[in-house]
């Protein structure tokens, strides 16, 4: 093969990898905000969170903060917590 005709399919492969990423990119999305869903316990402030996962219910969900911070060492708060 030439150099000029690698170019060109490179290119050419190039292009329709754009074209189908942003096909891809663009589709519609049907998840919707809610506000004030995430309260935390009067006084507490989100940490680190090292996990979340939905529960068997399919509404609620389970969170493993680190306390507040980027530890849970000498603290008195439940690391787990649902919503």
């Amino acid at each position: 093969m030439s150099y000029t005709r690698i170019s060109r399919l490179t290119l050419a492969l190039g292009a329709a990898v754009i074209l189908l990423s942003e096909a891809i990119y663009s589709q519609h999305v049907d998840y919707q905000t809610i506000e004030n869903w995430f309260k935390l316990p009067e006084g507490r402030k989100i940490g680190s969170t090292a996990g979340i996962t939905v529960d068997r219910d399919g509404t609620s969900v389970w969170t493993f903060d680190r306390c507040g911070g980027q530890y849970c060492a000498g603290s008195n708060l439940t690391p787990i917590m649902k919503f």
